[in-house]
């Protein structure tokens, strides 16, 4: 009974192994080409006026110098916002010293300011008083912007990430790190267990038919040696 169970189970497990990593190659796609808005901000400076700091001081343009910036603007019930943070530290670690994101929040100031933190290279601001919304013409998030040195906008890329790792021609270390990246989409969007329900089912199916045509050649291979020895 157990080595029956054996034969079933360790198959499908490596089956669901296999299928992870070949879907887990589409992500892969996103290291190298991204889309980008086509916007009238292009290489104009971007407005820092009315931002808010943790600390609730101004923020000041000297923020951008010397740096290239991925600024995503979000808000707390931002699903594919929280998902991007996320993946920020791997996207920090992979990246050059002189590159570093920021996330502008448009929530309400003393509720935003409470569950949130600065990291290295990695600074949170508030909308504040800004018109950056409007000025921007900002309809969805998450919403990005590459800002360069000098504090000019040079891109409005549909996916940050992807446009980051296209800037700087980052590839996935590993098979392993792709694959973790995408189990993490799939619990983040509660697609994990109906992902490996969907690939358990395949291999079910799959199985059946082969334990089928195995029984179907071992009962013709019974019928020709019954058939030669009733000749005989």
């Amino acid at each position: 009974m157990i080595k029956r169970f054996l034969l079933f189970f360790i198959p499908l497990l490596l089956f669901i192994g296999i299928a992870l990593v070949l879907e887990s190659g589409k992500i892969k796609v996103g290291y190298k080409d991204f889309s980008e808005n086509i916007s009238f901000e292009k290489n104009k400076v971007f407005i820092t006026k009315g931002l808010l700091t943790l600390d609730s001081t101004s923020v000041n343009l000297k923020l951008f110098k010397d740096k290239t910036t991925l600024l995503q603007f979000s808000f707390n019930g931002c699903g594919p916002c929280k998902r991007a943070k996320q993946i920020f530290p791997n996207l920090l670690v992979d990246s050059p010293k002189n590159f570093q994101i920021i996330t502008l929040s448009i929530d309400d100031y003393n509720f935003w300011k409470k569950d949130n933190l600065n990291k290295d290279r990695w600074t949170k601001i508030n909308i504040g008083k800004s018109d950056l919304k409007n000025s921007l013409k900002i309809t969805g998030y998450p919403t990005y912007f590459i800002i360069n040195e000098e504090g000019k906008i040079i891109s409005r890329p549909n996916s940050g990430i992807a446009a980051i790792r296209s800037l700087y021609q980052i590839t996935p270390s590993t098979n392993t790190s792709l694959v973790k990246e995408f189990i993490g989409e799939l619990k983040y969007t509660n697609r994990f267990w109906n992902t490996i329900f969907m690939y358990a089912t395949m291999f079910a199916i799959l199985f059946v038919i082969i334990l089928l045509c195995r029984f179907l050649v071992k009962l013709t291979l019974k019928r020709n040696v019954s058939d030669a020895a009733e000749k005989n």
